[in-house]
């Protein structure tokens, strides 16, 4: 699912995301102010979605790729202070699981939007598509 910026309306990437979630790194960088939502506009989104299961199934994704990112940093740090009792295992297999796990994670979260984003671009063409018909059908 694209992210846009609430202040210049732009289309942003997953860097600038993950860097600044509230507005593109342009607007971030300018200094602009990001308008506020009210809550019950956030809540009357959400509800509008029409797969709010799976929208929350990519949210637990994502926060299992960070705790997964945050166990292989924990995991690196103790392999560093324990380099002498065969730390460098801990090491190496901290930072192997924790890119593979996070990236993983990640992926799935992402695939269950790209998803939505594919059912959702489909039902848009073809209810296009229907009013296309209609409309040469009436000429």
């Amino acid at each position: 699912m694209p992210t846009h910026c609430p202040v210049c309306k732009k289309e942003y990437g997953l860097l600038d995301r993950i860097l600044t979630p509230n507005m593109c790194s342009d607007c971030h960088s300018k200094g602009r102010e990001v308008p506020t939502m009210d809550p019950k506009d956030k809540l009357s989104y959400l509800s509008r979605s029409k797969y709010p299961a799976l929208m929350a199934l990519s949210t637990i994704y994502r926060i299992i790729a960070f705790v997964v990112g945050i166990a292989a940093i924990i995991a690196v740090v103790a392999g560093i202070f324990l380099i002498e009792q065969g730390g460098i295992a801990l090491i190496l297999g901290g930072a192997l699981s924790g890119i593979l796990g996070v990236v993983t994670n990640l992926a799935i979260a992402e695939g269950i939007k790209v998803l939505i984003d594919i059912e959702n671009n489909t039902r848009k063409l073809s209810n296009s598509n229907q009013a296309e018909v209609t409309t040469r059908v009436t000429r």
